[in-house]
């Protein structure tokens, strides 16, 4: 029996080198690895209007890659829907495809083109045609609370993993089911196949344990002790090498045929994942939302942990573009990770305003496009750079919706620059401003701004014009500027206290949203006392309408852990505050409508 496996194995393996390669061509024509592309291949068939980041749907838990199409699939369990990302360029790909109830799985049938979505809402599998992402028929029913599903490419076979009565389905391409649930040990949440040997494993949360499955006569074959509360499982195909990460001991477990080992990881796991062509391994690790890195031979770890998104629950590897995508629970969102240096990268739009004020250029000294979205690593230095006859002003982060906010930055203010500033200024003799760098505090949309320095003086009339100032400062000619100056800068503190204040929030809830109103009256009055300018004042009034959201949205997570009927009554009352804050002009408009719509998919629950 041994000996047939070995030689299934070594003709699988022949096999499916040559569809991976084939595969890896595919993209490869397509998409090569973005650390070795251009700026200019990168953005060349980019539109200025895509999103600059990828924002997925509703609590994304899982995460499919087909390495064929070069497509990435997200499975959304708040909205019941999935998301399709382009990774050629990391984009989302038009609007999310609804499926079942609660989705918490991908399984990518990369032969076929076709993927499973395990729904844990309502006990089925839907599938989705990669032609052109349409969901096809209906559901499949499958066990209870269904947590995992996984494809046996070339067996044309899914399994499905039921931890609320502890059985496996398993079930045809086309849907039809292959005798009775095969019963595994207790709470099944993930599972892995070794395409070779058409050899099933199921990682056992509630009793620390590794069923192996027999594909062909559908039977367990062993079951494997591992640490404490297995949830995910990845397989290393060509070396049979199973990794099991294990929740509660902060471990993944290494198991193959002539070895056992454990992988210290001393933080919280949630997923993780392989590429079997680098031989590394990944951990999500949701409690200091980062990503881990691990050779997988011996286990030894790579650089620093890769911090991404909030609260990263799953993990998706294309080993032809060696790219890791990992799904962010928290803030919706996908984070992407080049595989070759370990380093997040995303996307960027700048803009300069005036079109001709100036220009950006980031970390290697290249001049970026504007208004064409590029893309860069983490912690990444842009910096903007006036042209000859401007000035910078400042940085603006865009929100979308035609909202945005002022970026703070300093430069040195003693007393005697701003003399000399305002002399020069008035000269009209003032240097270019020293050039300001952003270290971005996020990846999005960002605006240089600029403005046209007037002409300098002549030389010539120098002399004159000094004893003009010199007179000026002396009479009350000047006074109404040093009025105008002494005001703009009290202006300028308050906003500082207040941006301060704002801060120094710290997190907040429910309980503190009358401090935060008695805040926003503050800002309003100081407004309207004219001790502060509008633009002041809407950018305070954008950084309160964030803190208002993040209460509302807090609210609305602890729905979950109530009863139906207090559940309503919140639901409810959210509605009545959330439409209490915004005719009060504590939220904005954008964050009005996120929060709405937010509150629509919990009603419809």
């Amino acid at each position: 029996m041994q000996s047939d496996v070995k030689i299934q194995r070594l003709i699988f393996q022949f096999i499916l080198s040559i569809v991976i390669l084939s595969n890896v061509a595919y993209a490869q024509q397509d998409s090569p690895e973005l650390h070795e592309k251009t700026l200019e291949e990168i953005t060349k068939d980019i539109s200025s209007q895509q999103e600059p980041h990828i924002d997925v749907g509703d609590k994304p838990t899982a995460i499919g890659v087909n390495p064929k199409t070069n497509r990435i699939y997200v499975a959304n369990q708040d909205d019941g829907t999935v998301s399709v990302i382009d990774g050629s360029n990391n984009t989302k790909i038009g609007n999310d495809i609804p499926v079942g109830m609660g989705p918490v799985a991908i399984g990518v049938d990369f032969i076929g083109n076709k993927i499973f979505v395990a729904n844990e809402g309502n006990n089925s599998v839907s599938v989705i045609d990669g032609s052109n992402n349409r969901k096809i028929g209906n559901d499949i029913p499958v066990g209870k609370g269904p947590a995992d599903v996984a494809v046996s490419p070339f067996y044309r076979i899914i399994y499905v993993a039921n931890p609320y009565n502890n059985t496996v389905s398993v079930f045809y391409i086309n849907g039809t089911k292959i005798g009775n649930d095969i019963v595994v040990g207790s709470s099944p949440r993930d599972i892995g196949v070794d395409p070779y040997s058409n050899t099933i494993f199921v990682a056992n949360q509630l009793n620390n344990s590794v069923s192996e499955i027999d594909g062909h006569y559908m039977y367990i074959i062993n079951n494997i002790g591992v640490g404490n509360s297995p949830v995910a499982i990845a397989v290393e195909p060509f070396t049979n090498t199973i990794y099991v990460a294990n929740r509660n001991d902060k471990t993944v477990s290494v198991i193959n045929e002539t070895n056992r080992a454990e992988i210290k990881n001393e933080k919280f796991l949630a997923d993780v994942a392989i590429n079997p062509d680098t031989n590394r391994v990944y951990t999500a690790n949701p409690d200091n939302d980062t990503v881990s890195v691990f050779y997988g031979n011996n286990g030894t770890k790579i650089g620093n942990d890769i911090a991404v998104g909030k609260r990263p629950m799953a993990l998706g590897v294309d080993p032809s573009s060696n790219t890791i995508y990992v799904a962010n629970q928290d803030d919706d969102t996908v984070s992407v990770i080049d595989g070759k240096v370990n380093k997040v990268v995303a996307g960027l739009t700048f803009y300069t305003e005036p079109f001709n004020g100036g220009h950006i250029e980031c970390d290697n000294g290249k001049i970026v496009p504007t208004a064409r979205q590029i893309y860069v690593y983490s912690g990444s230095e842009c910096t903007a750079k006036p042209n000859e006859g401007f000035e910078f002003v400042s940085w603006q982060e865009n929100l979308g919706g035609n909202s945005s906010r002022i970026l703070n930055f300093s430069l040195p203010n003693t007393w005697y620059s701003v003399l000399q500033d305002s002399i020069l200024e008035f000269l009209h003799s003032k240097p270019d401003k020293q050039e300001t760098i952003l270290d971005l505090p996020n990846f999005g949309s960002f605006t240089a701004n600029f403005k046209a320095r007037p002409p300098p003086i002549p030389s010539e009339y120098l002399v004159t014009l000094f004893a003009v100032v010199v007179s000026a400062f002396i009479g009350s000619w000047l006074t109404p500027t040093v009025i105008e100056w002494r005001r703009t800068k009290r202006q300028g503190s308050r906003l500082d206290h207040y941006h301060n204040e704002v801060k120094n929030l710290g997190n907040l809830d429910s309980e503190d949203i009358g401090e935060l109103n008695n805040l926003k009256d503050n800002i309003a009055d100081e407004y309207s006392r004219g001790r502060i300018t509008k633009e002041q004042h809407d950018t305070l009034a954008n950084e309160i309408s964030v803190r208002y959201r993040e209460i509302f949205k807090k609210e609305m997570d602890s729905l979950d852990s109530l009863p139906d009927d207090e559940k309503i009554k919140l639901l409810h009352k959210l509605n009545d505050d959330i439409s209490d804050a915004y005719a009060r002009e504590r939220i904005n408009d954008l964050h009005h409508t996120l929060l709405k719509e937010r509150l629509t998919s919990y009603e419809k629950k």
